[in-house]
């Protein structure tokens, strides 16, 4: 890229993309179809305009590859912009190891939750049955089933 910068764009080569660029008339066109083909315009004038048609493509799409050329090269030959000082990124604070033992923790914590949800009990009860179970140092089903909540149960 540095030598496109340096050397610029040959003159010629300018001139021929510039004269790529140049829409041909449709006349132009279906007289060098003719010519080219050696066809009688009256006898084959349905495979003449597909001839002109399928040409107006080609050339179409030669523009567009040339304007691309073109631009390319324009941004190849202005300077960049000093790419401004990235500063490095803090590294993310580090996380301590989870122990089998704290997972075996999270995971029953889910079950009980699980299994706390799973209780035909009111939204109250359900809180007196955490509370009970945080307490005692039992599961939410053992607390749910002790006479402390037989007794609230029945109206204690």
């Amino acid at each position: 890229m540095e030598d496109i910068q340096k050397e610029g764009v040959d003159p010629k080569e300018k001139q021929q993309d510039e004269e790529a660029l140049k829409l041909v008339p449709d006349e132009d066109i279906r007289s060098q179809t003719i010519e080219k083909y050696g066809l009688n315009e009256d006898d084959n004038s349905e495979l003449i305009d597909k001839l002109v048609e399928g040409e107006k493509e080609g050339q179409k799409k030669l523009s567009t590859a040339i304007r691309q050329k073109v631009d390319w090269r324009t941004k190849a030959q202005t300077p960049k912009e000093e790419e401004k000082e990235v500063k490095p990124q803090e590294p993310a604070p580090k996380t301590q190891p989870v122990s089998s033992e704290d997972i075996d923790k999270m995971v029953g914590e889910k079950f009980e939750e699980r299994d706390l949800a799973s209780m035909d009990l009111s939204d109250e009860l359900k809180s007196e049955v955490k509370a009970y179970a945080k307490a005692k140092g039992i599961s939410y089903r053992e607390a749910a089933k002790s006479p402390y909540f037989d007794f609230i149960k029945k109206g204690g």
